[in-house]
């Protein structure tokens, strides 16, 4: 991946500092929704009780965590995926914003 000169977009429900070697920097962008929509979504799907309050607790503390964000609860998932298309965008022109 480094020599490839290409940028990598990885999809991860994994801890933000954990970083694998070949990584040299990583930058964070949170799908996210109202703790209320994503418990009918998690619901919806049979989630067990136990697992859903799992990822509403995950979900609030990414929320201090990570201030890049797409809110999906009204999006398509085409309309997502054209979000973070154009974040991915602009994290490969300028990092920093």
């Amino acid at each position: 991946l480094r020599r490839n000169g290409q940028q990598p977009l990885f999809f991860t429900t994994g801890r933000l500092n954990s970083l694998p070697d070949w990584c040299q920097a990583a930058h964070h962008l949170l799908l996210d929704c109202p703790p209320q929509i994503q418990l009918a979504r998690l619901q919806s799907r049979a989630w067990p009780a136990a697992r859903i309050d799992e990822a509403l607790a995950d979900a609030a503390a990414l929320r201090d965590q990570i201030a890049p964000r797409v809110d999906t609860s009204a999006l398509n998932p085409a309309a997502v995926a054209a979000a973070i298309s154009r974040w991915a965008t602009r994290q490969a022109t300028d990092p920093t914003g």
